[in-house]
Parts: C-alpha cells; structure tokens; sequence
C-alpha cells in the first residue's frame, strides 16, 4: 500500500505553485509519523513537513557536491 504526499512544487508560469502527488511506501510514511509524533522537539508539524526539509537538506548536498570538483584517482 503506497500513501500519497503531497511534495514538491511545480511551479506554473503566473499561477504559483502546483504541487505534485508523489507516492511513498507505507512504512516509510508510517517511520515519518512515528518520528514526528515522538520527536516534537525536532518542530515537524507533520509528513509533509518533513519530507519537504529532507528534500531541501538532499538538494544542498548536491550543490554542494556539484559546486566542488570531484577528483577521480589515476589508474
């Protein structure tokens, strides 16, 4: 069973954001709520709350990865 999150935005041109229906596996819905239920100090108000803050911390690692060169070793 898969449960639909509402996550990213799309944006459309003049209109403001369109959000996209992105499903995720049960048991990873279900960890999220466990975390966020038992974790109130984090300051997630919910699934999607914290999906989106995942997503955003994942895309600055990757501009970060991107912004530095990667060196490859010489065979």
């Amino acid at each position: 069973m898969r449960h639909r999150c509402y996550l990213l935005p799309k944006p459309k041109k003049g209109k403001g954001i369109k959000w996209e229906r992105i499903p995720q596996p049960a048991d990873l819905v279900a960890e999220v709520s466990d975390i966020v239920k038992e974790r109130p100090e984090l300051g997630y108000t919910g699934v999607p709350e914290f999906y989106r803050a995942a997503v955003r911390e994942k895309i600055e690692r990757v501009r970060a990865l991107k912004e530095s060169p990667v060196e490859v070793a010489a065979r």
